[in-house]
C-alpha cells in the first residue's frame, strides 16, 4: 500500500503528469465554450423556430374561430375550442369578445388568463402565453388566448446538451489517452536521462544513454554522451595527475625533511663548534674576533629558523585538509598562546581573546596561523612598551571576518600586501625569517579566504583574514 502511495506521489510530481493535466484543462475549457456556444445558437434557433409557430397558430387559430365568433354561435364555437386544444403543442385555448368575458376555453386555463409574453420565446418556461385578435373581414369580433406549450423546445436542448457533453467526455478520455501515450513516451527518455545522469554523478564515468529518433530528447541524449565521454576523459587525465601530484608531494616530503634534517646538521656543528672555540680561546681572542664569533652563531641559529620555518610552509601545502575537520579558533588560540608562553611573558604582553567561532578546517594549521601572526607581534613590538594583542571576529555573509591587531611599530601601507610574499621582510636586520606572514596566506587561502592588513588605528598592524563559516545553526 506504502509503494502504491509513494508511486501515486512521484506521478503527481512529475512533468507526464502536469503536461497531462494543462492539456485536459485547455481542452475543457475549450469544450465548454463550445458546448455553451452551441446551445446559445440552439436557443436562438429553437426559440425563432416557436416564435414562427406562435404567428402561424394565431393566424390558423383566428380563421378557425372568427366565423362562429362573428355569428355568435356559442355552441359551435365551445366544440370547436374544444377540438382544437388537442392539436399538438396547445396547452390551453380561450375566446374572449370585445369586452373581455370569456366565451369559450379548454385545456390547462389559467385564472385569470395571463397577458401575453413578449415576443422572445423564454425556452426555460413551460408555457408560452400568447393573444391574438379575431378579425374577420377587416373587424375585430374579440381576442383568442392560447398556451404554447414548450415541453418539445426543453426537451431538444436537453438533448442536445446530453450530446454535447457525451462527445466532450469522449474527446476528453481519447485525448486523456493520447497524451498519456506520448507524455509516456517522451518522459520515459527523460527519465533514462536522470538516472544516466544519477549514475554518472555517482561515479559510473562509463554511462550512456540510447539515441532514438531525431527529435530533440534524441540531441540531447547525443549531448549528454558526448558530455560524460568528455567527463570520463578528464576523469582519466585527472587521476592521472593525482598519481603525479601524489608521487611528486611524497618526494617533496622526503626532500624538505632529509634537506632540513641534513643542512641542520652542518649548521648544528658551526655553532657548537664556534661556542666551544669562544670558551676555550675566548681569553686570548681580542673583542672583534669574539663578536665575529657571536655573528657567525647568530645566522647559523637564524638559518635553522628558517628552515624550520620552510618545513613547516612546504608541509602546509602537503598535508591535506581532513573533509569534516572543525577547529575551534579560540582554542586554537589558546594553543597558540601556550606554544608561545615564554616570548609572552618575557616582553610582558597583554592578548585579549574575544567571542571566536568554530569553523569547518584543520585545527593544527589554525593554530600555526595564529601562531605566526601573534609571534609576529611580538617581535616587532615598540621598545618599552608592552605589546599588547587582541582577537576578534565578526560574521559577514557566510564568513567570518577574523582580526589580531597589536600596537607594534606597524607596517607602512605601501608594504602591506609585499610583506605576505616568501622570505618578505621590512629590515633584513630586523629578527624574524620572512616566512611567517607568507605561511598565514597559505593557510587562509587553502581554506578557501584571503588574507590582508590594516593600520590600527593606535598605529600598529591588524592583519585580517576570511574563513568560511557553517551554515546558520550548524556551527
Amino acid at each position: 500500500m506504502k509503494l502504491l502511495i509513494d508511486r501515486s506521489d512521484s506521478f503527481r510530481k512529475s512533468l507526464r503528469f502536469r503536461l497531462i493535466v494543462a492539456s485536459v484543462v485547455v481542452e475543457v475549457v475549450m469544450l465548454a465554450l463550445l458546448i455553451g456556444n452551441s446551445m446559445r445558437q440552439a436557443n436562438l434557433h429553437l426559440g425563432a423556430m416557436t416564435q414562427a409557430r406562435v404567428a402561424e397558430m394565431a393566424e390558423t387559430l383566428g380563421i378557425a374561430l372568427g366565423p362562429p365568433l362573428a355569428a355568435r354561435d356559442h355552441a359551435s364555437l365551445r366544440s370547436l375550442v374544444d377540438g382544437l386544444v388537442t392539436l399538438p403543442d396547445i396547452a390551453y385555448l380561450a375566446v374572449t369578445d370585445r369586452d373581455g368575458r370569456t366565451l369559450a376555453g379548454a385545456g390547462a386555463l389559467p385564472s385569470p388568463l395571463p397577458p401575453p409574453d413578449s415576443s422572445v420565446v423564454a425556452t426555460e418556461a413551460a408555457v408560452h402565453d400568447a393573444v391574438a385578435p379575431i378579425v374577420l373581414y377587416g373587424q375585430t369580433y374579440g381576442d383568442l388566448h392560447y398556451g404554447l406549450s414548450l415541453e418539445a423546445l426543453r426537451r431538444a436542448k436537453r438533448d442536445v446538451l446530453i450530446q454535447g457533453v457525451a462527445i466532450a467526455a469522449a474527446e476528453i478520455l481519447l485525448s486523456i489517452a493520447a497524451l498519456a501515450s506520448l507524455t509516456l513516451l517522451l518522459t520515459r527518455r527523460l527519465e533514462n536521462l536522470t538516472r544516466a545522469s544519477v549514475r554518472l554523478a555517482a561515479g559510473d564515468y562509463g554511462t550512456e544513454v540510447p539515441i532514438r529518433g531525431n527529435d530533440e530528447i534524441a540531441a540531447l541524449s547525443a549531448a549528454f554522451n558526448a558530455m560524460a565521454d568528455a567527463v570520463r576523459s578528464q576523469v582519466v587525465r585527472l587521476e592521472d595527475n593525482a598519481v603525479v601530484l601524489r608521487r611528486s608531494n611524497e618526494e617533496l616530503r622526503k626532500m624538505a625533511e632529509v634537506t632540513a634534517h641534513h643542512l641542520q646538521e652542518p649548521l648544528r656543528r658551526v655553532v657548537s663548534y664556534s661556542q666551544l672555540l669562544k670558551r676555550r680561546y675566548g681569553e686570548e681572542l681580542d673583542a672583534d674576533a669574539r663578536d665575529f664569533i657571536d655573528y657567525v652563531v647568530e645566522g647559523a641559529v637564524g638559518m635553522k629558523r628558517q628552515l624550520i620555518d620552510l618545513q613547516a610552509y612546504v608541509a602546509i601545502d602537503i598535508e591535506p585538509v581532513t573533509a569534516g575537520s572543525v577547529a575551534d579558533l579560540g582554542e586554537c588560540v589558546r594553543l597558540a598562546c601556550t606554544t608561545l608562553r615564554k616570548p609572552i611573558e618575557t616582553a610582558g604582553a597583554a592578548i585579549e581573546i574575544g567571542d571566536l567561532p568554530r569553523v569547518p578546517g584543520d585545527a593544527r594549521q589554525m593554530a600555526l596561523l595564529f601562531e605566526q601572526i601573534i609571534g609576529n607581534s611580538l617581535t616587532h613590538g615598540v621598545e618599552g612598551r608592552a605589546p599588547r594583542i587582541t582577537v576578534n571576529a565578526a560574521r559577514s555573509n557566510g564568513t567570518y571576518v577574523l582580526c589580531v591587531a597589536d600596537n607594534g611599530t606597524g607596517i607602512p601601507p605601501e608594504y602591506h600586501k609585499q610583506v605576505f610574499e616568501l622570505f618578505e621582510r621590512l629590515d633584513v636586520d630586523a629578527r624574524g625569517t620572512g616566512i611567517g606572514l607568507a605561511m598565514v596566506r597559505k593557510i587562509v587561502e587553502r581554506h578557501g579566504g584571503h588574507a590582508w592588513i590594516e593600520t590600527a588605528p593606535t598605529g600598529g598592524a591588524v592583519v585580517c583574514f576570511t574563513l568560511r563559516a557553517f551554515p546558520a545553526g550548524q556551527d
